[in-house]
């Protein structure tokens, strides 16, 4: 039996003797003579219900309570410590988890800067360098700059940017550097110059003068390449290879040269490749020679090369991939310097993808001894015919007309 039924026990024991001594006391019944007895009956105390109490209730009452409210405290603290236990989380599995918020990706960065903030790169730059507002100078004192990295437009480029500037006006002012004597070089701005002249409206240029204390050679070449970046897939790949080369000192720039120019890295590397070749070629590279083709022939000798641009200025051709392979073959086969070298006619046929004539065909002494000796020649080539039939047929690799 457990301590708590034991208390109930004793407790109902303890109040049924209680109201059974109180009920006693009240009722005063007289009390008779009776003849002696071994036990003395229990006094009849109606509605009361008699329970035999084992002998182990039969203990002190006062621990009894003791224990009692030592197990209701235990119970009491029990109770409190699972309540400030915190929730329990059910295990999901993965197909009852409630999928996580969508979260909206960053936005890629631009490849290449757009027109706008190219405009805006340019205008910051130019003012950083050219504080001084616009100033008309006259046209004669103006000259051009001592180390240009730029040629002049050609001709038909020439009459566009004329027709532009005859009908919305010269937009932009030149940027010049003071010099003695009150002259003024043009560090950008010589085409517009020119179109000026041409033109013949303007005998004054509205002009920005830098300052000549920050303006060194370099800072003068940043500003070309930096205010020529608009035309910049239009650029030679020689006026390329020296705006990358500007523009990897440029601090402004910070090494970001395939975003300011808009040209892709692949092409940046074949430029790299192509680097070291002739000037006369790498100024034709992209308007006559494709980047792709100019890569084949990158390792051409240098006499080569020259003699290759001016076939192809001379000629008006663009150079394709074949025909820079056949350029290539035949330079392997006659190297510079050797008797059979390359001539400039050859170049050209080359160039121009002329039919090379059929060559004259030697026959050996000894075969014609063997062969031939007392055969008349119409015999001779008849059996030399078939014969090459015969073979060319056989050798699939050669075509056979």
């Amino acid at each position: 039996m457990n301590l708590s039924n034991i208390s109930k026990h004793a407790k109902a024991a303890r109040n049924a003797d209680t109201k059974r001594i109180d009920t006693t006391t009240e009722t005063k019944q007289p009390t008779y003579a009776s003849p002696t007895v071994d036990y003395i009956p229990d006094t009849f105390v109606p509605d009361e219900v008699h329970t035999e109490i084992p002998d182990e209730v039969l203990m002190d009452m006062t621990e009894l309570d003791m224990r009692e409210a030592a197990e209701r405290k235990a119970a009491e603290e029990s109770k409190a410590a699972e309540q400030s236990k915190p929730a329990a989380v059910p295990i999901e599995t993965e197909f009852e988890q409630s999928p996580p918020d969508f979260i909206e990706p960053a936005p890629p960065k631009p490849e290449y800067i757009s027109n706008e903030d190219l405009k805006a790169f340019v205008k910051n730059f130019v003012n950083k360098y050219f504080p001084i507002d616009d100033m008309p100078i006259d046209i004669s004192r103006l000259i051009p700059y001592h180390d240009m990295m730029f040629a002049p437009l050609d001709k038909q480029a020439m009459k566009r940017l004329c027709d532009e500037i005859a009908d919305e006006g010269m937009s932009e002012s030149l940027l010049v550097i003071s010099a003695d004597d009150g002259i003024y070089k043009i560090i950008s701005g010589h085409n517009r110059k020119q179109a000026a002249i041409t033109l013949g409206t303007w005998s004054k240029l509205y002009c920005r003068v830098g300052r000549k204390s920050v303006l060194t050679d370099e800072i003068c070449h940043q500003v070309m390449a930096v205010t020529n970046l608009f035309r910049a897939k239009d650029m030679t790949a020689l006026e390329l290879i020296k705006t990358i080369a500007v523009l990897e000192n440029c601090e402004e720039i910070n090494h970001r040269i395939s975003y300011f120019t808009r040209i892709p890295e692949d092409d940046l590397e074949k430029l790299a490749l192509i680097s070291d070749m002739n000037l006369t070629i790498l100024n034709i590279v992209g308007p006559v020679i494709p980047l792709d083709v100019a890569v084949i022939i990158r390792d051409l000798d240098r006499k080569y090369q020259e003699m290759l641009a001016q076939a192809l200025i001379s000629t008006d051709r663009k150079l394709t991939a074949k025909v820079a392979a056949e350029v290539m073959d035949a330079a392997l086969h006659k190297p510079s310097g050797s008797k059979d070298a390359i001539t400039t006619q050859l170049m050209r046929d080359i160039v121009t993808e002329k039919p090379k004539p059929a060559p004259k065909i030697r026959i050996p002494d000894s075969v014609r001894e063997r062969w031939f000796r007392g055969k008349t020649a119409d015999f001779a080539e008849r059996i030399i015919a078939e014969a090459l039939e015969e073979y060319f047929a056989k050798h699939t690799d050669i075509e056979v007309e």
